[in-house]
This record gives structure tokens, C-alpha cells and sequence, in this order.
């Protein structure tokens, strides 16, 4: 008796074949399926960007700690702004007299206490300072060395524009065994251009104007004291005075 033939669709082979198919179909569904493109999740709804805390912190209703008692600051309107270094240290700024007028003009900022860090050049330090104060540095020469009570300092001829343009003597000095630094500018009057001796008189007026918590502050204006320019004493104001008072030295003796 002949065995029975396995009908079609049974068996080995065939059932191979289909399974193959089905393979290979799947396979080309991964290969056709689309693959989608990573995007740039959104943050989430509640994440907040922070900015880095200010360095310096405005105190208000600051007194001032410091004074320019000068016969050529005499009835001039004084303004004075004081912050804060959240590293230590006080900065007082004292304007005299307003910028867009023709009368005199002195910007002193005083910083005492201030955390050790690198001094810019002075160009920079000058853009940057007039920056903070509204102002552009429209010209600047080279500084050069004036002696002051406080010691050696650099000061330079530069042009100042606001809404007017004026020109102007930059100065800055700075002493980190007192951790003290001193920067800004004088500006004249029409008839008379700050000079040299204007601004030196002016820091020699410079005084601490109450009894001050650091003594080492205290200390260093004492001896300062000690080196005060005999020219730059008296009443006579130097809108009022010779170009030249006798006695007053410009550079490093």
C-alpha cells in the first residue's frame, strides 16, 4: 500500500517558506517604517533661568563717609550714591556740580574695603566707570603722574559727552595696604580748563568726614594728612588764584 502524500500546505518545506515571508515583511516594515527626529525638548513649565547675584548692592539713604571740603566745590549741588560689595567693601560716589552746566564739575568715587581684585588698565577702567555714570569717553590722552597727599597718582586729559561734551582731567590712585582706591574726573569752566593743580588741591581737600569703623582707613588719612600740599591750603578758591600757585608740585619730586 502506497503511503499517503502529504497534502499541500503540510510538511516542512512549505511551512519554511511562509515563515521566511513573514520575516521578510517584517523586515521591511522596519526598514519603510518612518524613523522620527529627535527634537529639542521645551523646558519644563516651571523651570525659572536665574541670573548670578549683583556684585554690588545700592544702600539707601546712605550718609556719606567722605567729604571735599574745597572753596571751589563752595555752593556747588553735591550727590551722593553708596553701595555695597557682597564680598566686602563700600563704595561712596560724590558729584559736584552738574555735568551739563558750565560750572565745575567733580565725580569722585571712594572705594574702601574692596576685595582684592585685578586693576584694569586705566583707559578701561575710565570706559567702564563712565559707562556706569551715563557717560562716553569721547577722547583720552596718556596718563601721567601727579603727586597727591594720598601719594602718586595717574591722571590723564580726556573728553566726556553726555548731552554736552566737556573736557576733563581722569584720575585714579589706589593703595591696596589701605584697600583704598580713588578714580574719577574734574571738569573746569569755559573761561579756565581743569588742571593739575585743581585736582590735586581737590584730593588734598579729601577727608573722612565722621570717625570711621576701619581703623586702618582712619590711620591711612592721618598720615596722609601729614603730606598736605601748603598750596592748596587757605580760602582762595582756584577759579579765583594764579594758573600756578607758588610752591605746588605737578609730578614725582
Amino acid at each position: 500500500m502506497q503511503g499517503a502524500r502529504p497534502r499541500r500546505g503540510e510538511g516542512g518545506a512549505p511551512a519554511i517558506g511562509v515563515a521566511a515571508l513573514a520575516v521578510a515583511l517584517g523586515l521591511a516594515f522596519v526598514v519603510l517604517r518612518p524613523v522620527p527626529v529627535p527634537r529639542d525638548e521645551p523646558p519644563p513649565a516651571d523651570a525659572v533661568l536665574l541670573a548670578p547675584p549683583a556684585a554690588w548692592l545700592p544702600i539707601a539713604h546712605a550718609t556719606p563717609l567722605f567729604a571735599v571740603a574745597a572753596p571751589e566745590l563752595r555752593g556747588l549741588p553735591l550727590v551722593h550714591a553708596a553701595r555695597r560689595h557682597r564680598e566686602g567693601g563700600r563704595e561712596d560716589v560724590l558729584a559736584y556740580g552738574a555735568f551739563s552746566g558750565e560750572g565745575l564739575h567733580l565725580r569722585l568715587a571712594v572705594r574702601a574695603g574692596d576685595p582684592e581684585e585685578p586693576a584694569p588698565s586705566f583707559f578701561i577702567d575710565l570706559v567702564r566707570r563712565a559707562s556706569e555714570a551715563g557717560f562716553a569717553v569721547t577722547r583720552s590722552g596718556a596718563p601721567d603722574t601727579l603727586m597727591t597727599k594720598f601719594g602718586p597718582a595717574e591722571a590723564a586729559d580726556v573728553a566726556l559727552e553726555e548731552t554736552v561734551e566737556r573736557d576733563c582731567i581722569a584720575f585714579r590712585t589706589d593703595h591696596p595696604e589701605a584697600a583704598l582706591r580713588l578714580s574719577g574726573w574734574v571738569c573746569g569752566v569755559p573761561s579756565r580748563p581743569a588742571d593739575r593743580q585743581l585736582l590735586a588741591c581737590l584730593l588734598d581737600r579729601l577727608t573722612l568726614r565722621a570717625p570711621h569703623e576701619d581703623l586702618l582707613l582712619r590711620a591711612f588719612f592721618a598720615a596722609a594728612d601729614e603730606h598736605r600740599n601748603p598750596a592748596c591750603a587757605g580760602s582762595t578758591s582756584w577759579l579765583e588764584a594764579p594758573s600756578l600757585r607758588p610752591g605746588f608740585r605737578v609730578g614725582v619730586p
